[in-house]
């Protein structure tokens, strides 16, 4: 059992492993949400891993991206890294913001291939060089703290003008076009179990306002999704004229 311990504790940190694997007390209510939480974080990472590899695999097979919005993704990438580098320098588990980190990714990928497939293979390079430039510089430590917070504290708003982008984009398009619906309603759980590790591991209310207005952005979407289901834009178009 020793040498399982590291991995354990990573569900059963500080007392909460002697209390349940050594007391056998299995109703101590704060480990019991500690451990709770400690699951919800970890399966939302895993989660994120794959959760936008839909959104990937739609664009790849239709080898175009349209519907997505190019500047509603840059914004988000800014909301992400932003979060990342908040949760590195602050110190908060790797279960609270490990999911930011994967979005973060997938995001990249998404926003070169929608310029590679709009024929800007170029902008896509210097874009992908610039943003991991940026990530080396906040994620180093040299960048100092009160820059981080700054980009935290505003991540709410960049992240609501990111997703009101993509709620305008399907609206003037009358469809969402290349938008995964898998990839929207993963995401929208992952930001409601979210809220939950946010509250028991860090009670940060510049993180919890984030997340609650991401899940809040994301239904918002989702609802277009349904609204706009089996609903082509080249369609209406024809109809309106």
């Amino acid at each position: 059992m020793d040498h399982l311990k590291p991995y354990i504790q990573l569900l059963l940190p500080g007392h909460c492993y002697k209390t349940f694997l050594v007391d056998f007390n299995f109703f101590d209510e704060a480990c019991i949400k500690i451990f709770i939480s400690k699951v919800l974080g970890y399966s939302i990472i895993l989660g994120s891993i794959l959760v936008k590899l839909p959104q990937i695999l739609k664009i790849l097979a239709a080898k175009s991206g349209a519907g997505l919005s190019m500047p509603s993704l840059l914004l988000e990438q800014v909301a992400l890294t932003a979060t990342c580098a908040y949760g590195i320098d602050v110190q908060f588990p790797f279960s609270v913001f490990g999911d930011a980190a994967f979005l973060m990714l997938q995001t990249a990928i998404i926003a070169a291939m929608v310029l590679i497939f709009s024929n800007q293979a170029i902008l896509a390079i210097i874009y992908l060089t610039i943003h991991s430039g940026i990530c080396w510089y906040l994620f180093s430590g040299l960048a100092p703290s009160d820059l981080i917070w700054g980009l935290q504290s505003s991540g709410a708003i960049v992240l609501i003008a990111s997703k009101m982008m993509q709620v305008y984009e399907n609206y003037k398009n009358g469809s969402t076009g290349q938008l995964s619906a898998i990839t929207v309603i993963l995401i929208s759980l992952g930001s409601a179990a979210k809220i939950f590790t946010v509250v028991q591991e860090t009670e940060d209310m510049t993180f919890l306002v984030t997340v609650s207005i991401a899940l809040a952005c994301n239904v918002i979407i989702l609802a277009q999704l349904i609204a706009y289901w089996n609903v082509d834009s080249v369609d209406k178009k024809k109809k309106v004229a």
